[in-house]
């Protein structure tokens, strides 16, 4: 996403299959995600990919912006309804 990703906040990337390369680099650090998790401000910290060769597959969660409230009622037992969308 070029770094610039609108209102994130905690990301965590992980990096799966049979690649080599491809270290995120976050604010100049460069770290390896294949196979491990790596957690950092989406938002705040300029972050992107090195070059890589095989076959590589990135999952990545975040918080978006709005959200924070409703981990914190989350963490206080709050429940919230779950939608569920159906892929084609």
């Amino acid at each position: 996403d070029k770094g610039s990703g609108a209102g994130q906040s905690t990301s965590l990337i992980v990096g799966l299959g049979d690649y080599q390369g491809g270290e995120l680099v976050v604010e100049g650090e460069v770290k390896d995600i294949r196979y491990r998790p790596v957690e950092f401000n989406g938002w705040t910290e300029r972050h992107w990919t090195l070059p890589f060769t095989g076959q590589r597959f990135s999952i990545v969660w975040f918080t978006p912006r709005g959200l924070e409230r409703q981990q914190a009622l989350l963490s206080r037992g709050v429940s919230f309804p779950v939608v569920a969308a159906s892929l084609p």
